[in-house]
């Protein structure tokens, strides 16, 4: 598919021109415009980091934009359902002129308000965990932004999970171990933990089930780690995938079917790493199956989120493939049943450079994406991309 009408289209999709420090769309041209992608960016280097479909069917996509200082702002782009930028807005932090500001994790709430977590920069080069919320309006306005713990440790948060109570778990890394934020719905502090779980180990994604957290993460040159925990701080289990001879990423974590399911990367130091996809039951941590995929080159599992399909029993998983690209990676999706192993629909996107989806979701109609592409972008550095895929995750319109 990548080598003819994909990788048309996305040639076709070259970035408009710079419009001040904003982005700009380019839709595609008429005889191809039942497929749906689109591109957005300045001369300058943006990337995606997460998205949702908001109430209205449009999109919300989180992303970094790195100006001419190598700095990084956060920078949140609003959609409609046709892809047509609605607004954008830039995040700066408190005080942080000329410090990184970066929010990698993006939450829709009931209200149809955003969530974003990340961290920000000080004066004193230390970095702290922030969160921000900001209302759907046509500005992006900022309702509250709370910054944790900026000395004199170095802190991080990379996602956030809504509670049925309202409050706000957020977990992330402290150079030591996972760090763990239970907030009320303002962002203020009722409970804050750090589990050593080894070194440099930090935590990428976390779900509640009932009044229990489960996360998952990794440590530098080790292993995938799963922490579970009560929502009262208390530490039920702390484990880690021994794999000795393969440094392994733990990526995303999630329920399916009553048991527990953690995606990631095993070799991801060697020359093939893969995608792995682990089943453990819920109330012992015990692995039911295990499930390695990709083809001979780098393969790895980016999203944290990986949707169900239609039939409850497979997810899709979003990333990047060398595998099977036309030169170097390419954005890669592939359909699998965790519980029996069975692989669904592989696909692949791209062009001659970098092309890599960070974050999927499952929408009203199908499924949606978002990314960076350097292959198509303006100056040849990475621009933001949104693709819809159809119910079996195809493309849609392919």
């Amino acid at each position: 598919m990548k080598r003819n009408s994909s990788y048309r289209l996305l040639h076709l999709l070259l970035i408009s021109l710079l419009l001040g420090s904003g982005c700009k769309v380019k839709d595609p041209i008429e005889e191809e415009s039942a497929k749906f992608i689109r591109i957005y960016g300045t001369d300058g280097d943006e990337r995606a980091w997460d998205i949702e479909e908001t109430n209205d069917g449009g999109f919300a996509i989180l992303c970094e934009q790195i100006d001419s200082a190598d700095v990084s702002h956060a920078m949140l782009l609003r959609t409609d359902q046709a892809g047509s930028l609605i607004w954008q807005q830039h995040y700066y932090g408190k005080d942080s002129s000329g410090k990184d500001c970066v929010l990698h994790d993006l939450l829709l709430l009931p209200d149809g308000s955003f969530l974003m977590a990340g961290y920000t920069t000080s004066t004193s080069s230390n970095t702290g965990g922030w969160i921000i919320h900001v209302q759907d309006d046509d500005r992006g306005t900022v309702d509250w932004e709370r910054e944790y713990s900026i000395n004199p440790t170095t802190k991080s948060l990379n996602a956030l999970a809504r509670l049925d109570n309202g409050q706000i778990v957020a977990v992330g890394d402290i150079g030591s171990g996972f760090w763990f934020l239970r907030t009320n719905g303002q962002g203020d502090v009722i409970l804050e933990k750090e589990f050593a779980i080894g070194s440099q180990s930090r935590a990428n994604a976390v779900v509640p089930v009932v009044d229990t957290l489960f996360a998952i993460g990794h440590q530098d040159g080790g292993s995938i780690q799963r922490v579970v925990w009560e929502v009262d701080g208390t530490l039920l289990r702390a484990d880690g995938d021994e794999q000795p001879s393969s440094q392994e990423e733990g990526i995303g974590i999630g329920m399916l079917n009553g048991n527990l399911v953690a995606v990631g990367n095993t070799g991801v130091n060697g020359t093939d790493p893969q995608m792995v996809v682990r089943t453990y039951l819920r109330t012992t941590d015990s692995l039911l199956k295990e499930v390695q995929l990709g083809g001979n080159g780098e393969d790895l599992v980016v999203s944290r989120n990986f949707p169900t399909m239609g039939d409850s029993s497979s997810v899709i998983l979003a990333g990047t493939t060398n595998s099977f690209a036309r030169d170097q990676k390419d954005i890669y999706t592939i359909v699998v049943n965790p519980t029996t192993g069975l692989v669904g629909k592989q696909q692949y996107y791209g062009g001659r450079f970098d092309d890599i989806a960070t974050s999927i979701v499952k929408t009203s109609s199908g499924f949606a994406l978002c990314g960076h592409s350097n292959s198509f972008s303006y100056n040849k550095k990475f621009d933001i991309f949104i693709m819809k895929l159809d119910e079996n995750g195809l493309l849609l319109g392919e």
